[in-house]
């Protein structure tokens, strides 16, 4: 008989242990996974074998995943997780390592972690992954697991998100020894690589351009109510990494600081843009002209 882990999360998923964190009915609201996860310092952890995964989804199965968030990185994404968050009846896997490690070793238990991971508080009904923006790659294996979950992928101008990337490296970015091509090159060779991936698919797409009211107009399916409605605009109106400041467009100063070098990087994604803005903007589905840009 599986152990009853109500109230149990799975943090991490390595050499086939599952490090558990007792979290309670508390929701996870902050923009990542880990975030939250910090929040609970002090709370009691338990180790098990990864195959109290597997039992655990057997014995209570959690909620069917309602959409999955996959993106270019620096392109809104956190926006869209603390916007979905800030409705009551939802919740949010934002990067949870515990989904990276289990894509890295063995792909067949992600449903078993993700329902781990979507066991239902009071009033929760909807549950939304965000995943790391280098698992764009496997998302035909995500999706196959998943037939039913809507996907979206988000992207933006590649010159924005270089300029971040350069400012701000994530640690997905760091050659283990100086590029020779230079950062800039290297930086946009894997978000070209991203894009790419995405276009092998077949996703939603959503430019940045298009947020916050994209999340609302239908990109998941679901008919909100005008109170999660509220909610989500709400939210939007901080910044999504840091929410106790007011969120401040920073798309003009940050195409206007690029370097020539950055410029001439970003002409390496460019294609792969060019290609899902043709793929947007051919969708019949497609709801640009509705929606007011976000500067």
């Amino acid at each position: 008989m599986a152990r009853d882990w109500t109230g149990w999360v799975p943090v991490r998923v390595r050499s086939e242990k599952v490090e558990w964190l007792y979290s309670g009915e508390r929701k996870f609201r902050e923009p990542f996974f880990e975030d939250s996860v910090g929040r609970l310092a002090g709370a009691p952890r338990l180790v098990s074998g990864v195959d109290e995964l597997e039992r655990w989804a057997a014995t209570r199965p959690g909620m069917i995943p309602s959409g999955f968030i996959f993106h270019m990185s620096r392109c809104g994404s956190t926006l869209i997780s603390q916007m979905l968050a800030a409705v009551d009846g939802n919740r949010v896997l934002s990067e949870a390592p515990a989904l990276d490690d289990v894509l890295r070793d063995d792909p067949r238990r992600l449903p078993a972690a993700i329902s781990a991971l979507a066991q239902p508080l009071v009033n929760e009904r909807r549950l939304f992954v965000k995943w790391d923006c280098w698992h764009t790659p496997q998302m035909g294996l995500i999706q196959a697991l998943f037939p039913r979950t809507p996907c979206i992928f988000l992207y933006r101008d590649p010159v924005e998100v270089l300029v971040s990337q350069l400012r701000n490296p994530g640690m997905w970015t760091v050659a283990p020894e100086p590029p020779p091509e230079g950062r800039e090159v290297h930086v946009a060779k894997l978000l070209a690589g991203i894009c790419e991936a995405a276009l092998s698919h077949n996703p939603v797409l959503v430019n940045y351009n298009q947020l916050p009211e994209a999340v609302y107009r239908h990109v998941f399916g679901i008919d909100w109510a005008d109170g999660e409605i509220a909610q989500m605009k709400s939210a939007s109106m901080f910044d999504a990494k840091t929410p106790s400041f007011t969120f401040t467009p920073d798309a003009d100063e940050k195409r206007s600081s690029a370097s020539s070098r950055i410029q001439a990087a970003a002409s390496l994604v460019k294609p792969a843009y060019e290609a899902l803005e043709r793929r947007r903007m051919g969708n019949s589905a497609d709801f640009a002209s509705q929606s007011e840009p976000r500067p």
